[in-house]
């Protein structure tokens, strides 16, 4: 919520002037989601995954467009790492593989898979296909921006539209990821709750 919220907050600035409160905002995404997260379990928003991995593919691919525009003028002046910090690979690794939080619905999925067993094929697969999106990405933006890159990538990219259209794309990947991602949680309420599932 909290990058979702940010990322409203740079596109109404970036294409209206209009500065809304960061705070403010976190409130009206969050009551914004709440349809959404009543939903029963990820049987009933299958449709959330598929979109939030096009919204995500789709974003992937303007940041691949907006670095390649950006190369004549970024890459000549880009930032040179001094040196190699090791530990610095295993942080990435651990922003991948942890990111958003995911983890926590797991056990939600295997329990809603038909076949729970190929859980692990299924998580192969995932983080498999995360890798072949990510890295390109990572591997041109380090060679067109360097280590000059601000506190994200997309706010490197230097056309504002592409920027903003990619903003938009991983807010939304993030809004429909939160619905599974607090799923576990809503479902455990609701057992405590003894709310009826007809």
């Amino acid at each position: 919520m909290l990058l979702s919220s940010k990322n409203i907050g740079d596109f109404l600035q970036a294409f209206f002037g209009v500065h809304v409160s960061y705070c403010i905002l976190i409130i009206i995404v969050g009551i914004s989601l709440l349809p959404l997260l009543f939903l029963k379990s990820p049987q009933d928003f299958w449709w959330a995954v598929v979109a939030a991995m096009i919204t995500t593919t789709g974003a992937l691919i303007l940041l691949v467009i907006g670095a390649g525009i950006d190369f004549p003028l970024c890459h000549p002046v880009r930032g040179e790492n001094e040196k190699s910090v090791p530990t610095n690979y295993f942080l990435g690794l651990g922003t991948l593989l942890f990111s958003f939080g995911g983890h926590a619905a797991f056990p939600t999925i295997v329990n809603d898979m038909k076949k729970p067993s190929h859980f692990a094929r299924s998580s192969i697969f995932a983080f498999g296909a995360a890798g072949c999106m990510y890295i390109p990405v990572s591997v041109i933006a380090y060679v067109v921006y360097g280590n000059s890159v601000r506190d994200s990538v997309i706010n490197s990219i230097q056309n504002t539209g592409l920027q903003q259209a990619v903003n938009i794309l991983i807010t939304l990947h993030c809004l429909l990821a939160l619905t599974i991602i607090f799923n576990p949680l809503n479902q455990e309420a609701e057992e405590l709750f003894n709310v009826p599932h007809s």
